[in-house]
């Protein structure tokens, strides 16, 4: 009961039922997600690479002392071997006023430092931030390419399951 909000506790009270009698659903309930956290979540073998992609957030960068561009060059290719635009580019990143620019998602925000401020990675975090964070969304494209390459399409060549693809996920 101790962990009890209470707000939750008037709201309960207020159905009149007795607060107590939810703590156990609760404390179950939370001891099953947990579990499943600790272990979908915390061993996901992705777990260090979306990690890595969080530098892609300038909310994180400007929080994170972690600012070595060779350190995130192990899931970021194109870091592994940066050229001396990326790297001026970094530090600008590292050290940008974030009161200078409105945003409300991470697309629009490196879209509008494309053009003027960081061109070069820009482009690169904008294949990043659309990495799937879990497999689910992978899992459906491959029940797509199902679909449409059924066993009466094998003979389909790339440029038609391409386009069908594309057709499909754009719902024309």
């Amino acid at each position: 009961m101790e962990n009890f909000d209470q707000t939750l506790i008037a709201l309960i009270q207020n159905l009149n039922f007795a607060p107590e009698s939810f703590y156990l659903i609760f404390r179950s309930t939370y001891k099953e997600a947990f579990k499943k956290f600790k272990d979908h979540i915390l061993n996901n073998p992705c777990r260090e690479f979306f990690k890595a992609v969080q530098l892609f957030d300038p909310k994180f960068i400007t929080l994170t002392s972690n600012r070595d561009i060779l350190s995130y060059s192990t899931f970021i290719t194109e870091f592994a071997n940066p050229s001396l635009d990326l790297i001026q580019e970094w530090v600008i990143y590292c050290n940008f006023d974030l009161s200078l620019i409105e945003y409300s998602n991470l697309e629009e925000f490196w879209q509008k430092v494309s053009h003027n401020h960081l061109p070069l990675l820009s482009q690169i975090a904008l294949d990043y931030i659309w990495t799937p964070i879990s497999s689910c969304s992978v899992e459906r494209s491959f029940s797509v390419y199902n679909n449409i390459l059924g066993e009466d399409r094998e003979n389909l060549s790339q440029y038609s399951l391409r386009m069908l693809n594309t057709l499909y996920f754009n719902r024309m």
